[in-house]
């Protein structure tokens, strides 16, 4: 199974990540000036590489923008990941996805798996939070983006419509250590040993008793910073679900979970360097 990155995409998505980073202006609300200010030295750093990381220049420690409101760790890579920007032709596709199916009003779920401190999961609880037949689960094993997770939650007053785990997915309910990174608490892994080793608990999706049955329709976002082969490995009931599954995987780093996908998993698209769609059905 081959994972395509047509050239017609790549277009679109370059032509796309200069358009939202210019809109940051509009679409940060605070700090509205020196976000935008981050965002034009970021691209600039990004296209000359220069071996600056241009966010530790940059002490913010809270972002308003359209999608919500954020409390970040400062001088860490989570100005990023809370950019309008961040993953927008992702976000743009998976809210227009969802969207659609409230309009069939279909039951749906949203699995964040490796929430970090909730960007996408506070940006669909908010987006979708006056429908009621949609509910957001959310799995971050660490503690201290757990505990972040927990506040940006409370902040945008959605307790009701998330739901979160303190554990990572994995392909067997066992203790593991995860490699917290000071500096990209983001890309915190089980797999790259940089940073401070943190023994968190581990569970298989299949071991939750989650009833993917009573649901129409289930989003799946999997980014785990390599050990998305093993989050698939423990997720056999998911795969075999018959609500309709679309799954989008962060494939940077890690393509071997291809090989654990069900039979009826089907390649969809892929429209960002980084993450790649699914679905089960081929006429959804």
């Amino acid at each position: 199974m081959k994972i395509e990155f047509t050239f017609f995409n790549k277009f679109v998505f370059y032509a796309s990540y200069i358009y939202y980073k210019a809109a940051s202006f509009v679409e940060v609300k605070s700090p509205r000036f020196n976000f935008f200010f981050f965002e034009l030295l970021y691209s600039v750093n990004k296209i000359l590489r220069i071996p600056v990381k241009i966010n530790k220049l940059f002490s913010i420690s809270y972002v308003e923008t359209k999608f919500g409101k954020f409390h970040i760790r400062p001088g860490t890579e989570d100005i990023i990941c809370a950019s309008p920007a961040f993953e927008r032709n992702d976000l743009n596709r998976l809210i227009s996805l969802i969207g659609k199916k409230a309009n069939e009003k279909k039951r749906i779920l949203f699995l964040d798996i490796g929430a970090d401190f909730g960007s996408y999961s506070l940006t669909l609880g908010l987006w979708f939070k006056n429908y009621k037949n949609f509910d957001i689960f959310a799995f971050e094993p660490t503690d201290i983006s757990f505990e972040l997770l927990m506040r940006n939650i409370r902040e945008n007053k959605l307790e009701k419509k998330i739901r979160t785990f303190n554990i990572a997915l994995a392909e067997k309910n066992d203790n593991f250590k995860i490699y917290y990174d000071n500096e990209r608490p983001g890309s915190s892994s089980i797999k790259t040993k940089k940073g401070k080793g943190i023994v968190v608990k581990g569970k298989t999706m299949d071991s939750l008793g989650i009833r993917y049955n009573s649901y129409d329709a289930i989003f799946v976002k999997i980014d785990v910073e390599g050990f998305e082969d093993n989050v698939i490995k423990g997720s056999k009931k998911l795969l075999e679900t018959e609500a309709e599954l679309y799954l989008f995987i962060e494939d940077f780093k890690n393509t071997r979970f291809i090989k654990h996908l069900s039979q009826n998993i089907i390649f969809d698209t892929k429209i960002t360097p980084y993450n790649s769609w699914w679905r089960n059905k081929a006429d959804i």
